[in-house]
């Protein structure tokens, strides 16, 4: 039987209920030495999110997180969930200015940290006047700039009883801000109706059931895995294994050890588990689902990670701007003639290919991708400017330029301002990247454009080599040549120890294009 989330679930938080009534004493959350049952969960959930109201932060107001992968960032997702509070996820990897940025446009109230980040956030909490920071571990609290309350503290002197919540299932659950590939982060607003959308999507796309058993390896302010498996995994009381960082070897690991059938990642995570000594023996017999997104998957790799893994792999093109899922390529759609596609429109949501005028595009023609669904934003957190550019009339405009086989099979090209134009010809560097990816020595590779006096733009590989390996320039200009037309070929080569992405794994092309002009 489809599993299916129960229709008067209004609120992310009611999704608790479910999993704690159905399996009170099974483990909900594993982290390290740590381990909670869904009805030990619930409790704390409930004391943390009372001890939230108590102090002052009411329903709507935003609390920041910043701190490492873990039970602790669960438990303060699901306690905002149930209280009605907005929390806003913030990259641990960001420096102290970045984060007084997001902060102070995201307008917190409060924020959560750990003793590893604290360095990062102090500066910010004392110049922005912070009413309450948490800490997640009691050697903080000695601090007294600003005063500091203990997380545990918190929840064992306020009561276990389920807190009102958010009036409505319009009201904000979350503020996601973008990842920042051509600019400064926006704040995506994403409702309590457009996450629990995506968790219906999610439970079919994923095939989650009762026997499912996660695995998150993604940082939460990526917010794949919690809104794939995460979310809809509470409605069927599913364990969660949470790691503070990934590494191939906790990855196989926890896999054979716990029985792990579903994960969701990254390309960059996947090309990572290719290349470990691991692979070789690991048992991966349990696995139902690895998903993957955010960012464009190397066939040549995607290949050889069918013949390891078979065919358990699960593509969604992902947008913090539609929660995650806007297209979706199923473990039976990987064959080999499609694995250059991201899918066809996911259950429940439209996706369209438009041109600059507006329309639709013919099969086979480049054109924008643009959205509408449940699962859309709310729009950009005071920015009506940016907002109304990117929705336009219930449609969100992802800048991500594709073209549609006449199956309705989805080829992501490039990012509209990431196209390359020599000679007045239009250029995907997307294409260029798979032939290159075919090189035995190339660990990782991106195409950009870069100025040229004569043809505008002139096609430039970056490539990080395997450890060890020795690239000749005229290898891969040459290689290039041979499977693609002449304009195509790059025309200049540039080797880097490692590709800049950002969190969601997608390249920093900006970063690229700057250093090498």
């Amino acid at each position: 039987m489809t599993p299916s989330l129960p229709i008067d679930a209004t609120r992310v938080g009611d999704l608790l209920d479910i999993g704690a009534n159905l399996f009170p004493n099974r483990t909900a959350v594993a982290f390290e030495s740590r381990h909670t049952t869904y009805a030990g969960l619930r409790d704390r959930v409930d004391r943390l999110a009372n001890a939230l109201l108590a102090l002052g932060i009411a329903p709507g107001d935003r609390l920041a997180l910043f701190l490492d992968n873990g039970d602790h960032c669960w438990e303060l997702v699901l306690a905002c969930a149930r209280a009605g509070i907005v929390w806003v996820p913030l990259n641990y990897m960001l420096k102290t200015r970045e984060v007084e940025t997001i902060v102070r446009h995201a307008g917190a109230h409060a924020l959560a940290v750990d003793a590893a980040h604290w360095p990062t956030i102090q500066p910010v909490a004392t110049a922005l006047g912070l009413e309450h920071v948490i800490a997640t571990e009691p050697t903080l609290v000695a601090q007294r700039e600003p005063p500091i309350h203990d997380y545990e503290s918190l929840l064992a002197a306020s009561p276990p009883t389920k807190p009102p919540g958010p009036a409505s299932e319009n009201e904000l659950f979350c503020l996601l801000y973008t990842s920042g590939t051509t600019g400064l982060p926006k704040g995506t607003m994403l409702s309590h109706r457009a996450i629990l959308a995506h968790a219906r999507f999610a439970l079919r796309e994923y095939n989650l059931t009762q026997d499912s058993r996660g695995l998150v390896v993604l940082p939460y302010f990526v917010g794949a895995t919690l809104n794939c498996i995460q979310i809809p995994g509470l409605s069927q009381g599913i364990p969660l294994h949470f790691h503070r960082r990934f590494t191939p070897a906790n990855f196989f690991a926890t896999i054979a050890a716990e029985r792990i059938t579903h994960v969701q990642t990254v390309p960059t995570i996947l090309v990572r588990l290719l290349e470990a000594p691991e692979i070789a023996t690991a048992d991966l017999s349990s696995i139902v689902t690895i998903g993957y997104g955010s960012a464009p998957m190397p066939v040549e790799r995607l290949r050889q990670l069918l013949d390891r893994f078979g065919r358990k792999f699960l593509q969604i093109y992902s947008l913090t701007e539609t929660c995650a899922m806007a297209t979706v390529m199923r473990p039976y759609e990987h064959i080999d003639s499609r694995l250059a596609s991201c899918g066809c429109p996911a259950r429940g949501v439209d996706v369209r290919l438009v041109g600059d005028d507006g329309r639709d595009v013919a099969a086979g023609d480049p054109g924008e991708i643009v959205i509408r669904g449940p699962t859309v934003m709310d729009g950009y957190w005071d920015a009506p400017d940016v907002t109304a550019r990117s929705v336009k009339d219930g449609w969100f405009h992802s800048g991500d330029v594709a073209r549609q086989d006449a199956d309705g099979f989805i080829y992501i090209g490039d990012r509209k301002n990431d196209m390359i134009i020599s000679g007045a010809i239009n250029v995907y560097p997307q294409e260029i990247e798979q032939v290159i990816y075919t090189h035995p020595g190339v660990f990782e590779c991106a195409v950009i454009g870069l100025p040229d006096p004569e043809w505008g733009e002139a096609v430039a590989a970056v490539i990080a080599p395997r450890p060890g390996a020795a690239i000749d320039p005229q290898e891969v200009i040459d290689l290039c040549r041979r499977e693609l037309a002449g304009y195509k070929k790059p025309r200049h080569v540039f080797f880097v120890d490692e590709i800049p992405r950002n969190p969601s794994g997608k390249v920093l092309k900006r970063v690229l294009r700057d250093r090498f002009s």
